[in-house]
């Protein structure tokens, strides 16, 4: 297994401290750099498809497919954390060059997902088949509906899919090499650049566009298999290469990761799908127009953060906490710096940049937009300090604190959406989240949380 070693590409001397900061913010950098080109290309694939489809398909079609796609990231729950709890699990075992026990890890991790997978993405196809969906789509036209439906089947059949196939991102964000996974991204990325003009002249349906965005998202993951299977000389798995203790903590640590996945989908991820119920589709796709629209300012700093996990992860299993209050120091500035500032361009130039996006044919009321903005920086640098908590594994102050943002903002939500609307879901967010895990955590919680920067 000494031979995987020679595959982690080091350009410095880790047998020091110094030389392992350095190594750590290299990967960091490669990782954000090539973060760059791929989510520039994703967020063209998102502006591309809005000023392609929004036209041709209508306002109610779009809300439909804009519905559809939220689901993508509300159902990523339901690799019940599993996915999440292997980035720190990989890179501690790398950090101790225990490849061995990598390469079962990885065959556990991915069989077990495997399964959910199939499980999920058969139940899913079956429930969109079958199950009543006027709910969803209030107001819709039957052959609207209907059109959902075949859709809502092709996308449990790709979600089932996803499930194992995220998982393999996962491991390369534990490896701190995010530049691999980002690459593969981007080359799919390219694919639906080319495939998204071509839309509108073979009249493409809904089903096609969600294959040209999310399903060559989805193939992403095959790429980055077949590396992983190259590397490490994965196979079909074995009785022996199972272990009963890598199962077990995946599931006990993937179940922690779980609870905040489901408080974020429901928290923030759902608000489209709720404003289609309660409102109606075309509410829904002014909300995923302004949401795509401070992607802008979340895209770039989401790939400044999210290397870091990994990076985190490495340097407590060495006992390195002077890179990681060094880290996360700059972090959160940065973070707030860069958001601040990016919210406040947009802003200033959110009538262009909305004609831009929808190509003039929607407009989001100017109070929506400023709220959006705000939350915009407040959960930024949450993230940013979310990835420290997972780095090092402090996950019980999150999901406390998650829960009771969650009963609170459902609260508000079903209060103020009804009254306000647009307006109304982004200040429950707002108000939900800085009421609860803003205080807890700089109360309750601050020691907990902050106790391993003070570590010798």
């Amino acid at each position: 297994m000494t031979r995987f070693a020679n595959l982690r590409f080091r350009a410095f001397d880790t047998q020091t401290e110094e030389g392992r900061h350095r190594e750590r913010y290299r990967r960091a950098g490669l990782t954000t750099l090539s973060s760059m080109f791929s989510r520039a290309l994703a967020l063209a694939v998102i502006l591309v498809s809005m000023r392609v489809a929004l036209p041709y398909l209508g306002e109610a079609r779009f809300g439909v497919w804009a519905t559809i796609s939220s689901l993508t990231a509300i159902l990523m729950i339901f690799d019940f954390g599993i996915g999440n709890s292997m980035i720190s699990r990989v890179a501690a075992l790398a950090a101790l060059s225990e490849w061995a026990r990598l390469r079962k890890l990885i065959i556990s991790g991915l069989s077990v997902l495997s399964l959910i997978g199939l499980l999920l993405g058969t139940a899913l196809v079956m429930l969109a088949a079958y199950a009543p969906l006027s709910w969803l789509y209030k107001g819709a036209a039957p052959v609207l509906i209907e059109e959902a439906r075949g859709t809502l089947m092709l996308f449990g059949m790709l979600f089932g899919l996803s499930i194992p196939l995220q998982a393999v991102h996962r491991i390369y964000a534990g490896l701190q090499e995010g530049y691999i996974s980002s690459c593969a991204m981007g080359f799919m990325g390219i694919l639906s650049l080319l495939a998204l003009p071509l839309m509108p002249r073979l009249h493409a349906g809904i089903a096609s566009l969600l294959l040209a965005t999310y399903g060559l998202q989805v193939g992403s993951g095959v790429i980055l298999l077949v590396a992983l299977h190259r590397r490490f000389k994965l196979a079909l798995p074995r009785f022996a290469d199972f272990s009963e203790s890598n199962v077990r903590d995946l599931v006990a640590s993937g179940g922690l990761f779980f609870v905040l996945q489901v408080t974020g989908v429901i928290g923030w991820d759902m608000d489209a799908v709720l404003l289609s119920a309660l409102i109606g589709p075309a509410s829904a796709a002014t909300y995923s127009v302004v949401q795509r629209m401070f992607m802008l300012v979340t895209g770039p700093l989401s790939m400044m953060n999210a290397p870091l996990w990994g990076g985190y992860a490495d340097a407590y299993a060495r006992g390195d906490f002077r890179y990681i209050r060094k880290t996360l120091q700059r972090s959160l500035l940065l973070t707030s710096l860069f958001g601040t500032l990016g919210v406040a361009a947009l802003l200033v130039l959110r009538a262009p940049v909305s004609h831009l996006l929808t190509n003039g044919v929607l407009r989001p009321p100017g109070s929506f937009v400023v709220l959006f903005g705000v939350w915009t920086v407040v959960a930024a640098v949450g993230d940013a300090l979310a990835m420290y908590l997972n780095g090092l594994h402090v996950l019980k102050p999150q999901i406390v604190a998650a829960v009771c943002f969650l009963t609170v903002t459902l609260i508000l939500k079903l209060n103020l959406v009804t009254h306000y609307g647009l307006n109304g879901i982004i200040a429950a967010t707002l108000l939900g989240y800085l009421s609860t895990v803003g205080v807890l955590f700089m109360t309750v919680f601050r020691k907990a949380i902050f106790a391993p920067l003070r570590a010798a």
